[in-house]
């Protein structure tokens, strides 16, 4: 509890600071403080491990390797990608994140794809309508729910992949 404490201890601070600040140097409309640039977004929590990331990915693709594909699925009798992604950010990382792969999308910050890190989510274009998704597992991996070959891992750099690349986000994992 002490963790959570210290989190709550520095957004009560940095508001403090805000509201303090405020009332001689005005914030702007686009966010900027004089002397420096304003950031809502305050991130508590030890910083994000590559190892202990890796770690929990495998652990959860262990139990799901092989599940086969179903499109709208969400279990163990059949799954499609952005269930298959959904469930393993909420079991490893409390991270709820949306139903469908288009809507993954919008989450997180867009990262390019030469800075690829252990967890990031990785979306294809598979036609004019369909989007794909899947985690970046290191080394060139990626673990998704594939329409033929259900749960598993792919590499990064198959023609198949590479031509169907759209973009990649990353998550605040801890």
């Amino acid at each position: 509890m002490l963790f959570s404490f210290t989190c709550r201890g520095l957004l009560l601070a940095g508001t403090l600071l805000l509201t303090a600040g405020s009332f001689s140097h005005p914030v702007r409309a686009s966010g900027d403080v004089p002397g420096g640039t304003f950031s809502p977004a305050l991130t508590c929590g030890p910083p994000r491990s590559d190892a202990t990331v890796r770690h929990r990915l495998q652990a959860y693709f262990r139990s799901w390797e092989g599940v086969s594909y179903q499109w709208g699925g969400d279990s163990r009798r059949g799954t499609d990608c952005s269930a298959f992604i959904r469930g393993l950010f909420k079991a490893q990382f409390h991270i709820r994140l949306p139903r469908t792969s288009t809507e993954q999308k919008r989450q997180g910050q867009a990262v390019a794809r030469e800075a690829l890190k252990t967890g990031d989510l990785v979306f294809f274009r598979t036609s004019a309508t369909t989007r794909h998704v899947g985690v970046y597992a290191g080394g060139g991996m990626f673990m998704h729910a594939s329409g033929s070959r259900g749960v598993t891992l792919s590499r990064l750099d198959n023609p198949y992949w590479v031509a169907h690349y759209e973009a990649a986000r990353r998550l605040p994992l801890s």
